[in-house]
């Protein structure tokens, strides 16, 4: 198992406006499988997702994380500003 932090947003119901998190998770040797908060997720070739939740089918776009705050623009700098009042989004490491 390969550790690793990653920007997970649901994409199942929503747009670009879905829950996300920026959390370390495990993934398998040829990272087509990734857990993280106890879920896996296997890769799949989607639109808008490129991961599958593998109990409930929901997809997910998983990335690395970004440089220059691209992983939803300014997440990282909003949630350092604001205290935790939108619980769908969280960093979990």
């Amino acid at each position: 198992m390969i550790r690793d932090c990653m920007y997970i947003e649901l994409k199942t119901g929503y747009s670009d406006d879905g829950p996300a998190w920026i959390g370390c998770v495990k993934t398998s040797k040829t990272r087509k499988t990734i857990y993280f908060n106890d879920h896996a997720f296997q890769k799949s070739i989607g639109s808008y997702s490129n991961y599958i939740d593998i109990e409930n089918g929901d997809e997910y776009w998983i990335s690395g994380l970004k440089k220059g705050e691209s992983c939803r623009k300014i997440y990282l700098r909003w949630s350092k500003s604001k205290t935790a009042s939108r619980s769908s989004e969280s960093i979990i490491c």
